[in-house]
């Protein structure tokens, strides 16, 4: 008596396939994203010009004698044009037809993680031109108590407007938690 498998004959195209659920990879929600002011465009506008001001000087008074120097308002503008990113996805009848579980969900959630992601990247390429840039650190060394401190004494020098934030890969603040730990010990 033959021994009939999953591949003898026409068996095998007689057989359901059965697909497991599809896993996600998983994303990070954005966290540099969270850290940039958000406008609202005009309905037709591409562009939004934002208007900042400097710093002025109190001066002591005495009394009974008038101020004679006047401060300005040192007013500078930045333009922020609008972009548009978008995704294309291409679904076959047949894949819709065959899949088992809802695949207009499944890509919803890829192209959301896919805007966020970019939105995300977008903001960190600002970094570079920012505040100092690169001049405070790599993206290749570790953040160390003394790289820390130096941050935050930096943004307080350039009078950085509140509220500052850190935005780090977790096994650097992993690393640099360790340090604090080790920095702490010594205090004793």
């Amino acid at each position: 008596m033959a021994t009939q498998t999953a591949t003898t004959g026409n068996l095998e195209d007689a057989q359901n396939i059965v697909i497991a659920k599809a896993r996600q990879t998983m994303e990070h929600n954005m966290p540099c994203v969270n850290l940039i002011e958000r406008f609202t465009l005009g309905k037709g506008n591409k562009q939004l010009t934002v208007p900042k001001v400097g710093q002025m000087t109190a001066s002591d008074l005495t009394d009974g004698v008038d101020i004679v120097s006047s401060e300005d308002i040192g007013l500078t503008t930045t333009d922020l044009t609008a972009s548009e990113v978008g995704l294309k996805v291409i679904l076959t009848d047949k894949l819709v037809r065959q899949f088992n579980e809802d695949v207009f969900a499944m890509i919803g959630v890829q192209m959301g993680n896919a805007m966020a992601r970019k939105a995300d990247e977008d903001v960190i390429a600002l970094f570079s031109s920012l505040n100092g840039g690169t001049a405070l650190g790599a993206d290749n060394k570790y953040l160390k108590m003394q790289n820390a401190t130096n941050c935050v004494t930096y943004m307080t020098a350039q009078k950085a407007p509140p509220p500052i934030s850190v935005v780090h890969h977790p096994n650097a603040i992993g690393y640099l938690s360790n340090e604090a730990k080790a920095v702490g010990m010594t205090c004793r």
